[in-house]
């Protein structure tokens, strides 16, 4: 924080256009949105759409519902409605993110009953608050649900396999009240509840209010058809905790797009503050496998601590190694060790002071955590090249982009952006 990220970090990138393709930018305050993303439209090279639910700056948003290609005919039904529940409730390091004991039931819920609103209401899609709205309503009773999990039992579908599936998710929900005790079906609906409560803020329900054709023609535009173009996905900082399932699961919607059609230009997704998405295997498995289609992860941490957290040693350690290019500042935690090690040693003789020789050598690091912490460039490694170090400039010191930026409205004021803007035509 204050380290100039975004200023000399993101916003340049942005701004030089140095990546050829589309780019999803996950942008807290809505900063690199207000400053960044009118150049586009102004060249003639491609457009730049936001979702903005919070409407900071008064920027435009457009709406978008991260289900809108789950096809009940296709023959990843099953497997889609099974992705999203994993991204719902997260497992890090053998632990959901709810912290409940009831995780693998409220997966199978998600998912069954995902599965069941889109072929109940078929052709329209579910969207994640309808998914909540309509979970909570079937939990309110025993008997509520008792009649749901029947209804759920009979309801017709041409593959048997879906059917099946959704039978037996029936007879599991059934099981759970047979008993009496409701103590275990009132542990899923907590579960389920605490990990979708955001979209029951008024914001986030709007956000995914978008119908099907739009949601989809969005995919089009964004990952096959046309220019270049970016999509800002921008919030207040201090909704993180509330947008952070919306953020997951429209960012997985890509990803499982991108996957099921190999996209036709390429994709970089910018992920500022990745671990506070939480746990996100597949963002974790997407570095990795997804190079192949063409698409790319720029994730940005405070620190690596923040990924053992959700991930592990050994999941950290994958992440880091999965990243072709990595770069470290302003570091002041235990972070200055991983860098330390990683940087290559300097050799040092050591002298004989009875004899005057040098006799032998010893290896230090090149840079002690000390030296790391008060370095002020930026640490820089390739693949499994040498370290070495690059100057941060901030975009509005760059002639060649500078003019490109829009006033940032946090430093300018609202009033002077949106000057700007009306005087710009756009």
């Amino acid at each position: 924080s204050g380290a100039g990220k975004n200023t000399s970090l993101i916003m340049p990138n942005l701004l030089m256009n140095s990546f050829d393709g589309t780019k999803i930018i996950i942008d807290l305050k809505g900063e690199n949105a207000a400053v960044c993303s009118h150049w586009r439209e102004k060249e003639n090279k491609g457009k730049s759409y936001l979702l903005n639910p919070w409407n900071i700056f008064d920027m435009p948003s457009i709406t978008y519902n991260p289900f809108c290609n789950i096809n009940t005919f296709e023959d990843d039904f099953y497997s889609d409605c099974n992705s999203f529940a994993d991204v719902i409730i997260t497992v890090k390091s053998g632990q959901s993110d709810t912290g409940e004991n009831f995780d693998e039931l409220a997966r199978d819920f998600i998912a069954s009953f995902l599965m069941y609103l889109t072929i109940k209401n078929y052709p329209e899609t579910p969207n994640p608050a309808t998914l909540y709205d309509e979970i909570i309503r079937a939990t309110a009773s025993v008997q509520v649900l008792e009649f749901t999990a029947t209804d759920m039992e009979g309801i017709p579908h041409p593959d048997q396999s879906i059917k099946r599936a959704l039978e037996l998710s029936a007879i599991t929900f059934k099981g759970l009240i047979s008993t009496g005790d409701n103590n275990e079906l009132r542990g899923v609906k907590t579960t389920i509840s605490r990990a979708l409560k955001g979209f029951k803020v008024k914001q986030l329900y709007n956000a995914v209010q978008s119908n099907k054709d739009s949601s989809q023609d969005l995919l089009l535009k964004l990952f096959r058809e046309g220019q270049n173009n970016d999509l800002y996905i921008s919030f207040p900082q201090s909704e993180m905790n509330e947008a952070k399932l919306w953020l997951r699961l429209v960012v997985a919607s890509f990803i499982r797009d991108n996957t099921k059609n190999k996209p036709s230009k390429p994709v970089l997704f910018v992920l500022d503050e990745f671990p506070q998405l939480g746990t996100f295997n597949l963002v974790k498995k997407g570095i990795a496998f997804l190079r192949t289609y063409g698409v790319q992860f720029w994730i940005i941490c405070q620190n690596l601590d923040q990924l053992t957290t959700h991930y592990g040693q050994e999941g950290k350690k994958e992440i880091i190694e999965n990243c072709t290019v990595s770069q470290f500042f302003n570091i002041k935690d235990d972070t200055a060790i991983y860098i330390s090690e990683k940087l290559d040693k300097a050799s040092k003789s050591i002298q004989n002071y009875n004899t005057h020789e040098y006799k032998s050598h010893f290896e230090r690091p090149r840079k002690t955590r000390a030296e790391v912490e008060q370095e002020k460039d930026t640490f820089t490694f390739i693949g499994q090249n040498a370290g070495f170090l690059l100057r941060r400039i901030p975009y509005y010191e760059i002639d060649s982009i500078k003019h490109k930026a829009f006033p940032n409205p946090l430093h300018h004021g609202l009033e002077a952006y949106q000057n700007y803007i009306s005087k710009s035509k756009i």
